[in-house]
């Protein structure tokens, strides 16, 4: 009977301890402790953007793997990440725009995904299941994606980790890249803490005249037939569920009628979001005509944006005119101003309190990241980081002083972008689109600025002795 007395009280100490502990790990921010999960190895080890980073990929047949770059498809490979060495990852080419634009003589400097639970359920480097390696094409700067992750994330807004890599392929240097966290279950549990989130990816419209399509990546209702919203599911990180599909359609039916948004948006967070998406001005973006590059989050019956592919941010998408750029309205960010179009943004514009909260967080943005010239000293720090490796680059896309007047004109673009966006907040330039239509006079002058030095595809260097256009008064 007393051995059945001690047991009965190890028993109920075992149950309370128990308890006590999930009570403290469900409440661990409160109690000052971090999770493991919110910081994991991966972050600290090759997310440490204060250094270029290397990685050293090995398959079998690497003529073999870039013939069939087009289909997609995975091949073993393994890697040495900054010495830390794995085996057996998944790896394919990524991306359809860059392998028309890579050109034959930098054939094999193409963007690179790898998967490292892709052969092994579960597995991981230091925690992290997939990452992509981006080619920087496009992109003369080499840095308006990864400026614009570091500004999303500085101001609240979780976005995916980047640093730069110098990669190699079965010993051979394909160049400089970009390393960017794969925003999918590693993402979710180090923003979030894991738990049931669904990530959709839409498929970009540019090449579509299917009004379903178009209608479904802009995030409008239709009706509740889930096949005409199969554009948002067929890039879905996982394979959404009959209830995952019907519980996002509800979503945006309420979204789109711009009712109990706060229980359906993480509201604070969506407007972070579009703070700083819309000071970059990417066209190439759920705001353009494309209406791509977006990744939309559903967790827990909630809404939220998370950015990516921000290579043509900083007006530098194909086609836009300098003063348009520089001057696009903050209160207007759709194609034409037509809000209308664009629910996941127009509701901020449709509550006159969503509407000051915006411009509330826009001035604070402006302030802590413009107009103190941080921003300014981001790019520097980021030029002076990766020009050793932009000139050595064996396969680069653009010449050392296209880099250079790259670099410039994105300070440049900063520079008036911030002047345009201070002068729309107190009300001396209009922040609508119709507005600056009957107020052309008032905008700011983008004469000086030359967008197409910030795109390596388009981009061109003055001859030796004459001065880019892109210019500006510093370094």
């Amino acid at each position: 009977m007393a051995a059945n007395r001690h047991v009965d009280k190890i028993v109920y100490t075992a149950v309370a301890f128990a308890v006590i502990l999930t009570v403290i790990m469900m409440n661990a921010e409160a109690f000052g402790i971090t999770s493991n999960i919110r910081d994991p190895g991966y972050k600290k080890i090759l997310f440490d953007d204060s250094r270029v980073h290397t990685i050293d990929l090995v398959v079998n047949d690497k003529e073999a793997f870039f013939a069939d770059a087009e289909k997609h498809e995975y091949v073993s490979c393994s890697a040495v990440i900054d010495g830390d060495a794995a085996n057996n990852i998944g790896l394919r080419v990524k991306g359809k725009t860059e392998l028309g634009n890579v050109g034959e003589e930098s054939r094999e400097r193409l963007n690179l995904r790898l998967e490292f639970d892709h052969y092994q359920l579960g597995e991981t480097w230091h925690g992290l299941d997939k990452l992509d390696l981006n080619n920087l094409i496009q992109d003369a700067t080499c840095m308006k994606e990864y400026l614009t992750y570091s500004l999303m994330r500085d101001f609240g807004v979780p976005s995916p980790l980047a640093s730069y890599a110098k990669v190699t392929l079965n010993g051979e240097e394909l160049g400089l890249y970009l390393a960017v966290e794969g925003v999918e279950d590693s993402f979710i549990s180090r923003n979030y803490g894991g738990g049931h989130a669904m990530l959709y990816k839409p498929e970009n419209t540019e090449s579509t005249e299917d009004a379903r399509v178009i209608e479904a990546v802009k995030l409008k209702y239709t009706d509740d037939d889930p096949e005409n919203y199969e554009a948002l599911f067929v890039n879905a990180g996982t394979e959404p569920e009959p209830g995952d599909r019907k519980r996002l359609i509800s979503l945006l039916k309420t979204l789109n009628k711009y009712e109990d948004l706060d229980q359906i948006l993480d509201t604070e967070e969506v407007i972070r979001y579009f703070v700083v998406h819309n000071f970059t001005v990417s066209d190439d973006s759920y705001t353009g005509n494309t209406v791509g590059n977006y990744i939309l989050l559903e967790r827990d019956g909630r809404l939220a944006m998370l950015p990516w592919d921000y290579n043509t941010a900083y007006g530098s998408a194909s086609g836009m005119e300098e003063k348009a750029a520089v001057n696009a309205p903050i209160d207007a960010p759709a194609p034409e101003g037509r809000m209308d179009d664009r629910p996941m943004v127009g509701w901020i514009f449709s509550d006159e309190t969503y509407k000051d909260q915006y411009h509330e967080l826009f001035e604070d943005f402006i302030e802590q990241y413009a107009e103190s010239d941080r921003i300014r000293e981001m790019i520097s720090e980021t030029e002076e980081l990766i020009a050793p490796y932009v000139s050595a680059d064996p396969a680069k896309f653009m010449s050392e002083e296209a880099f250079r007047a790259g670099v410039r004109a994105l300070k440049l673009f900063v520079e008036l972008r911030t002047q345009s966006v201070s002068g729309q907040l107190a009300g001396s330039i209009p922040s609508t689109f119709s507005g600056q239509i009957e107020d052309p006079e008032s905008l700011v002058d983008a004469s000086m600025l030359d967008l197409s030095a910030l795109d390596s595809v388009h981009n061109t260097v003055p001859p030796e002795g004459t001065e880019s256009s892109a210019t500006d008064s510093g370094s």
